[in-house]
């Protein structure tokens, strides 16, 4: 989640988008309006911008507006628009900064273009600016070789969380016993921090134990945010196994949904 709002409204919508509401870029031919957010290195980002000018069309002529959008690697693309008193709708993008499996911090400069002291530059520019990834990615999260847990045992396994977003992890296993019974199995997400961000105990995905409902079957849902990358581990699954028996064939199933968080 953003933490840089200088001064603006500020919300996560449903749509995994950031939007910073009520930006102001004040009169004045210095004046400057700046807001930035992080960003995961692997997502291309686009802004969209809704902007207009205090005062009637019919007393003020459009003010010149230079924008700015920064990517985490210092690139940048701008535009210089006139901005009138209707709203109006546009939009900037870059592609992803690249590099570390980390988030950097991306921003969007408003400042006066126009050249002289005027009517003009005296009244605000206000409205929104919204960062959104450029497309959508539904990616799978490479799994492990499959693995067997002994009985009450645990086992430790690193998994590449390639960006920030909303995460889905479930597992089928088998019973290593003379038995059609299917075991529950304890499963734990860690971040980079080594941190436990979200767990669940149940069934296998696709076991066929009678009375077993999709409620009792092992799924944990997890939005990785910008907050959970840059620490000194690796993402992990903890799995605790049954007191019950063994285990084997334990087959991770996992993907990520893209997302500004």
């Amino acid at each position: 989640m953003a933490t840089l709002l200088l001064g603006l409204g500020f919300v996560i919508s449903a749509q995994a988008e950031v939007t910073f509401n009520s930006v102001v870029l004040n009169g004045g031919t210095n004046a400057t309006r700046e807001v930035s957010t992080p960003v995961h290195n692997a997502l291309p980002v686009t802004v969209r911008l809704k902007l207009r000018r205090d005062g009637s069309d019919n007393n003020f002529a459009q003010r010149s507006v230079r924008i700015r959008l920064t990517s985490g690697n210092g690139n940048f693309t701008e535009t210089v628009r006139p901005i009138g008193g209707a709203e109006e709708t546009f939009t900037l993008n870059l592609p992803k900064a690249g590099g570390a499996n980390d988030c950097r911090t991306w921003s969007v400069r408003l400042s006066n273009a126009e050249n002289a002291n005027n009517a003009e530059v005296n009244q605000a520019v206000r409205g929104s600016i919204e960062f959104y990834t450029t497309g959508s990615q539904i990616v799978t999260i490479a799994a492990p070789a499959k693995f067997g847990i002994v009985q009450s045992g645990e086992v430790f396994k690193n998994i590449n969380v390639p960006f920030t977003g909303d995460m889905t992890i479930q597992a089928n296993w088998d019973t290593d016993e003379f038995s059609p019974v299917n075991f529950q199995l304890r499963f734990e997400l860690y971040n980079t921090h080594g941190q436990l961000v979200d767990s669940d105990v149940g069934y296998s995905r696709d076991s066929f134990t009678i009375g077993v409902s999709d409620s009792q079957r092992m799924k944990i849902t997890y939005r990785a945010k910008c907050s959970d990358f840059g620490g000194s581990q690796s993402w992990k699954i903890r799995v605790k196994g049954s007191t019950s028996g063994k285990v084997k064939n334990v087959d991770l199933k996992m993907k990520i949904h893209d997302g500004l968080f």
